[in-house]
């Protein structure tokens, strides 16, 4: 099993969770480096443009809570697909989007949730906000967004 090793205390945690496990820092998986196994030691970095992370609660309990989470007013589900792999195996795909009035813009996102190693894993990936020049996020509210889908689930980690 892969663990991820955090920047700020050096601690090895198992690959998935979205916190590191001694020191509480968020573990940050475009930046971080996960070792390929105890044994060898060895590090290799990761470069995933999402944040993927797993619960102890089934994809439909994960499906429910981020529908009844309290992400504000502006916040609302898009769109939704369910891929049935088997009765025990299935995925869900929302696609979200909420409204930013500070910089009057909308931040869109895409929420992955599947059990289809046999534990439930979450994947947010968001995008927009750019409202600086070139159409940047200045402001950071691409992963202000992702940090509050997260956040849902920080007690199922």
């Amino acid at each position: 099993m892969k663990e991820i090793i955090c920047k700020k205390c050096g601690e090895k945690n198992d690959y998935g969770y979205v916190r590191c496990e001694q020191c509480g820092a968020k573990l940050n998986y475009d930046e971080s480096y996960v070792a390929k196994s105890e044994e060898d030691n060895q590090v290799e970095s990761t470069f995933d443009t999402f944040d993927s992370f797993f619960v102890n609660i089934t994809v439909s309990e994960a499906e429910e809570i981020i529908k009844k989470s309290n992400l504000g007013l502006s916040f609302t589900i898009s769109g939704e697909s369910i891929i049935e792999l088997s009765p025990e195996k299935r995925c869900i795909v929302l696609m979200v989007e909420k409204y930013f009035r500070m910089v009057d813009n909308y931040v869109a996102g895409t929420i992955i949730i599947d059990n289809v190693e046999g534990k439930t894993r979450i994947q947010v990936l968001t995008a927009g906000g750019g409202t600086g020049m070139l159409g940047t996020d200045l402001w950071g509210r691409e992963d202000k967004f992702r940090d509050q889908i997260e956040s849902v689930f920080e007690k199922y980690c």
